[in-house]
């Protein structure tokens, strides 16, 4: 195990070198000399543990339960006669939830 764990050691300490060259296939790939990032940044009012996201998390959680009880109780109770009162809550909800999917 020493033997082979020395090996992947120099074989990694090559990699690293070899990246450096400019001309190197491993360059191209990794771009060593690039210090600028293509990730995203994501708004500091999303990470976890700010007041904002944990607030954003209980309404997402409160407009779950609001959908898991007032379908059953529109499929067990209401007719198709009877008018939904509830319609600005649900749209609400809906546009709360089309903002999550795309925030």
């Amino acid at each position: 195990i020493h033997r082979e764990n020395e090996r992947r050691n120099k074989a990694i300490e090559g990699n690293l070198i070899r990246c450096k060259e400019p001309q190197s296939k491993l360059n191209k790939i990794i771009d060593a000399d690039n210090q600028e990032s293509n990730e995203q940044v994501v708004p500091k009012i999303f990470l976890p543990g700010t007041s904002f996201r944990f607030i954003w998390d209980v309404f997402t959680t409160l407009g779950i339960i609001y959908y898991a009880l007032s379908v059953l109780y529109q499929i067990a109770f209401r007719t198709v006669d009877e008018e939904n009162t509830a319609v600005g809550i649900e749209i609400l909800f809906d546009l709360f939830f089309i903002i999550d999917c795309y925030a």
